[in-house]
């Protein structure tokens, strides 16, 4: 019997989603070291009862639904947090995708999932928030989560990175995952409920101050006219909404470098005459290196100023908050990020990148789902997110101001320990994998 014309093309298509699908097991990034602790944590409770409330305590995270059992719809929310028109404007300019392109390729990446996973029986559901919430109001963030359980019924939320609005979701027991650099006992203190895709931020800090301990001579040998061949001093940079730079600083300290001076930059950006006073202080410090543990679009205007003010400092990357990313990168003041180098605990860049973690984030709640296995609840989904945990480790990188791009020094090696021998940043020779022997 002739087979119906597109029966064909249904195999293909069928045998080149398996194979991908495989693939894609393969190639999805490992999760962050803090997986790999076992700290006493409170049995999940995602079928209790809350009339027992009471009795566990307010702040116990507790669900009037249970998760949905075989035959049950999963639901999942994608959080798209608010933007300022400036930031918007900005992202643009940098090449990242927009909220629009996001959420439609969250859509193509959802209807590939869903088929290349195992669910056991549950239907997954996409629903898409987009938050009027500023950064800064808490109050409207907790509102947030409100929305997403009890308008949105949501089961899992990708794309929750303020600490307020995962601290509500996890309180509500609701399982979130996000591409946010959050500190250690932040992830520890909300586990089952919260994953990242990224390193936690005690780790990225510790690899950051071992290597700058290790790998960085005494003189700022690569700082511009009037600093470079001076002896190495240090300012470390740093939201002052979060506790990262106080953490970057003690980590410093405890491989004997003393930073001269540790200073917070304000969340609001629009603040341009305080950023602008930020750099004359590290200036009047005496910084010849600059450790920016800063977010792209702080650090646009920061380097920005100090090109305005021909100050000509070394700038060090720890990858945080993603600016260890090409089309981040690509918007700092060029004159500036000449001198940029460091460590990223990123995957070798994907040059095509748009700068739009959400794929990865998606996957990763999918293989969730799939290795929790037929029950499922946030002590499975824990289980099943433990049987990818590697230890975290970082490759060094440099700003190829040429090419635009990011470049690693020794076949981008992945270290979890820096030799004690001088890094050699901007050097080509440097790159093919055991081209400069330590």
């Amino acid at each position: 019997m002739r087979r119906a014309p597109g029966y064909a093309l249904a195999a293909l298509c069928l045998a080149v989603l398996l194979a991908a699908a495989q693939l894609l097991h393969q190639a999805v990034p490992p999760l962050p070291d803090y997986l790999r602790d076992d700290p006493a944590w409170r049995p999940p409770v995602a079928t209790a009862d809350c009339s027992r409330r009471a009795q566990l305590g307010k702040d116990f995270p507790c669900r009037a639904r249970p998760l949905p059992s075989s035959g049950g719809t999963i639901v999942i929310v994608l959080y798209l947090p608010w933007e300022r028109p400036d930031v918007t404007a900005m992202r643009a300019t940098m090449g990242l995708a927009s909220l629009d392109e996001i959420e439609r390729q969250a859509h193509t990446s959802f209807a590939y999932f869903t088929h290349a996973f195992e669910t056991y029986g549950r239907t997954p559901v996409l629903k898409v928030y987009r938050s009027q919430a500023p950064p800064t109001d808490d109050p409207a963030l907790r509102g947030d989560a409100t929305t997403l359980d009890e308008d949105l019924d949501a089961d899992f939320v990708i794309g929750a990175v303020h600490p307020t609005l995962i601290d509500e979701l996890t309180r509500r027991g609701i399982v979130s995952l996000s591409a946010a650099y959050l500190p250690g006992d932040f992830l520890r203190a909300h586990a089952p409920y919260h994953y990242s895709l990224l390193a936690d931020t005690d780790t990225v800090n510790r690899l950051l101050a071992s290597y700058i301990a290790r790998r960085l001579g005494p003189r700022a040998d690569y700082a511009g006219r009037g600093l470079k061949g001076r002896p190495r001093r240090y300012a470390v940079l740093h939201n002052a909404e979060t506790p990262v730079g106080e953490q970057l600083s003690a980590a410093l300290r405890s491989q004997g470098v003393r930073p001269a001076i540790t200073i917070g930059y304000p969340a609001d950006s629009s603040a341009v005459a305080t950023y602008a006073n930020l750099i004359q202080q590290v200036r009047s410090a005496g910084a010849t290196t600059l450790v920016c543990a800063c977010a792209p679009e702080p650090l646009a205007y920061l380097t920005g100023i100090a090109a305005g003010q021909g100050y000509q400092p070394e700038w060090i990357i720890g990858g945080h908050d993603f600016n260890d990313v090409d089309v981040a990168a690509r918007v700092f003041e060029p004159s500036q990020w000449r001198r940029a180098f460091g460590i990223s605990t990123l995957a070798t860049p994907d040059r095509d990148d748009r700068g739009d973690p959400t794929y990865w984030t998606m996957a990763l709640l999918f293989l969730g789902l799939e290795s929790a296995g037929p029950t499922l609840d946030p002590g499975t989904f824990r289980q099943g997110m433990r049987l990818r945990a590697v230890p975290a480790d970082a490759r060094e990188i440099w700003w190829d101001a040429a090419a635009r791009v990011y470049r690693s020094p020794d076949g981008g090696r992945r270290r979890t320990t820096w030799p004690a021998t001088p890094a050699r940043p901007f050097d080509p020779a440097c790159l093919p994998r055991d081209s400069c022997k330590e």
